[in-house]
């Protein structure tokens, strides 16, 4: 439900900021709004490529790739849709889906020329690193990416505590029952006392 949630409000916040960059920011100043001087601006522009304008030569690999992920995500949301999925698993996917999403309905039915020849709208422009312009979508896909990896750190891969204070605990009542001559036998001393 939640990652329901994500990928509508997502998608809609995304498309209607495309629609504003497209109908409107594009005829006015130069299709330059500028917000922090040097820094930070609203500049229009459109790309055939991924996130930041990456692979844009490539544009049916590029295609092919973003459908089999939104594939394998949509998958992976239906059949663990009875599971007790972790909130910060379903907020990751749910923004890699809804930004990938987001950007193939602008390939998919804004072009030109036919079917799937569209590009898509950027308009958010740092200035100040010369930083490839992006928008809403973009934004998605790589804080749901991040997220992603915080979950599979902190979530999937984190130490049991319980397991690391047992296996301490494991390792000091070895050396105590070691001997201090390092020898494989514990016997050692007392056999040689016996004697």
């Amino acid at each position: 439900m939640l990652a329901v949630l994500i990928v509508h409000l997502v998608i809609i916040v995304d498309q209607l900021t495309k629609w504003w960059a497209a109908n409107v920011l594009q005829h006015m100043h130069n299709g330059k709004i500028p917000l922090i001087d040097g820094v930070l601006s609203f500049t229009y522009a459109t790309n055939n490529g991924m996130a930041f304008g990456l692979l844009g030569d490539h544009r049916w690999i590029f295609i092919l790739l973003t459908c089999v992920v939104l594939a394998i995500i949509i998958g992976f949301f239906v059949a663990t849709r009875k599971n007790n999925r972790h909130p910060l698993l379903d907020v990751s996917l749910g923004l890699v889906l809804a930004g990938g999403a987001a950007n193939m309905i602008d390939r998919t039915f804004f072009g030109t020329e036919s079917l799937f020849s569209g590009a898509v709208v950027d308009f958010i422009y740092f200035e100040l690193i010369d930083f490839p312009i992006f928008n809403v979508a973009d934004i998605s896909v790589c804080v749901g990416m991040g997220l992603f990896v915080l979950y599979m750190l902190v979530i999937e891969g984190r130490i049991d505590p319980k397991k690391y204070v047992t296996f301490f605990r494991e390792e000091k009542k070895d050396s105590k029952n070691q001997c201090p001559c390092s020898c494989d036998d514990k016997n050692f001393g007392h056999n040689e006392s016996e004697n």
